[in-house]
């Protein structure tokens, strides 16, 4: 019954376009990162220029729709003995006071049966559209699949291979194949887990999260008092009284609350109801993205650095595509949100005239284009295509490349090649712009030294 659920929603988003909530027009476009993934509609597919044929794809992914960590689990059972205390006065909330936890401490930050459902149709409709790469024979050279060592992105990575080559193999009455990953231990990955074994960096998140005078820190100053106020409202009855247990900490909780009613249970009409004014969601979507554009975007230089052998990886790759006797047809890393983030940045995506500010006005931050809810949600992905163009005008083949963002085709505004029409790109062209991000090392980087100016 839950997968059939599962489905359903599935269609219910794509019909919707994620927009279908019912206090509040297109609320479920606020969920920042923790939004679900919808790929809205069918993707704009240009044809390859005449003599190009697929050979290689590289991805990144994020993993599937998942459950909340620990530390949140935790934090939400600590607010029974608030909650059996207040007696809300709105009759759509008087299930408040007697609702208990229902997240399990062993499923903490585990794919839902929804994230592995997004990961399996995503593998699926690759499959369907680049036939020349996924109709070849599975070895481990051909298609490598590396892994965060977060079980719930190797999950998605085995998730996504299934949907590739489901029916492939010769294990059971499916089919089943069975497909190899790779990972590193947390401390060592430099490629997809460098927000972790990068030392100065987590000093530096540390201070955004945690410090007042951060640029987040500033955000809460201003903008939850706002929240507080109307959270405050919404309850009615004797919520005055517990004015001083609705702390930042808890105003936080009940926003993740929200989200994952909506991620996890697809019900809207709970935690949600205490945030169901438009104003008050662009408040939280903004702190939201505030906190992703500080600590993995472009908020701090390091965020993108710290990038630096993920980003020199997939143009190695690339190149080496393009040698005679390569044997490998499409490279598949799966990671993190803390993993895209930086990545985007080093790529120049998404961003701003101006950073992102605690105190930017309404106009200002409703035109920013850092919001991850179109672009970092769960099962976020991002897929570089490289062609191989042939003509007889040229004994040489041209390689041209394609950015394809959450299935969509992403032309490269760098790319100023007469011979290449949009989306697509000489490779020439792509390595040449972001040849300059590979300067430094990680180990430059990553080097515990003076605060991150």
């Amino acid at each position: 019954f839950f997968r059939i659920k599962m489905c359903l929603l599935s269609l219910f988003l794509l019909l919707c376009g994620c927009a279908c909530f019912s206090f509040g027009e297109n609320a479920s476009l606020y969920m920042a990162s923790k939004s679900l993934y919808n790929p809205g509609g069918d993707p704009l597919k240009t044809p390859p220029p005449t003599g190009c044929h697929t050979r290689h794809i590289y991805f990144v992914v994020r993993h599937g729709t998942r459950y909340p960590t620990l530390k949140h689990i935790r934090k939400f059972s600590a607010l029974h003995a608030l909650f059996s205390t207040l007696r809300p006065s709105a009759p759509d909330l008087q299930w408040l006071p007697s609702w208990r936890n229902p997240y399990q401490e062993e499923d903490a930050a585990e794919l839902t049966p929804l994230g592995v459902e997004e990961l399996y149709h995503l593998g699926q409709r690759f499959s369907r559209a680049f036939p020349e790469i996924f109709g070849s024979r599975y070895t481990t050279q051909a298609f490598p699949i590396r892994t965060s060592a977060k079980a719930r992105a190797s999950q998605s990575g085995a998730a996504f291979g299934f949907g590739l080559f489901e029916g492939r193999g010769t294990l059971g009455p499916a089919g089943y194949l069975p497909l190899a990953s790779n990972s590193w231990p947390k401390q060592m990955d430099r490629l997809l887990q460098f927000h972790t074994s990068c030392a100065r960096y987590r000093a530096h998140r540390k201070w955004i999260k945690h410090n007042e005078g951060s640029p987040v820190g500033q955000w809460r100053k201003v903008d939850y008092p706002v929240v507080r106020k109307y959270v405050m409202q919404r309850l009615g009855g004797n919520a005055e009284g517990h004015a001083e247990a609705l702390t930042d900490g808890v105003i936080s909780s009940l926003w993740y609350l929200c989200l994952f009613d909506v991620a996890v249970f697809m019900e809207e009409n709970r935690f949600c109801l205490l945030f169901d004014d438009p104003g008050v969601l662009e408040i939280m979507e903004y702190g939201d993205d505030l906190e992703k554009y500080w600590s993995h975007a472009y908020g701090y230089g390091i965020n993108a650095r710290m990038a630096v052998d993920l980003l020199s990886d997939l143009l190695v790759t690339l190149r080496n595509a393009t040698r005679v006797g390569y044997l490998g047809k499409s490279s598949m890393n799966f990671a993190h949100a803390e993993t895209l983030g930086p990545l985007f940045a080093a790529l120049g995506l998404f961003k701003d005239e101006r950073p992102l500010c605690p105190r930017a006005p309404p106009a200002e931050r409703a035109a920013r284009q850092w919001r991850t809810s179109r672009f970092l949600t769960f099962a976020a992905n991002i897929a570089v295509v490289l062609y191989n163009c042939t003509s007889t005008s040229s004994p040489e083949p041209r390689w041209v490349v394609k950015l394809l963002l959450n299935e969509h085709e992403h032309p490269l505004p760098f790319c100023k090649d007469t011979e290449t029409t949009p989306p697509y790109c000489a490779l020439s062209e792509l390595q040449e712009q972001y040849s300059a991000q590979l300067e430094g090392s990680f180990e430059e980087t990553c080097a515990v030294g003076p605060a991150v100016k």
